[in-house]
């Protein structure tokens, strides 16, 4: 999955996780997303 430079509109495919929003170019990567977040996300230290 690689959503770079996402147009936020009302319409745009969205998730929250641990209180935050991501959101998606499609529904197929905000499924992916949702199915493992955390394959797709880099834990800062």
């Amino acid at each position: 999955m690689g959503c770079i430079d996402v147009i936020v509109t009302e319409n745009t495919p969205q998730s929250t996780y641990e209180e935050k929003t991501y959101f998606f170019c499609s529904e197929r990567c905000k499924t992916d997303f949702d199915k493992k977040p955390s394959k797709y996300l880099i834990k800062r230290q």
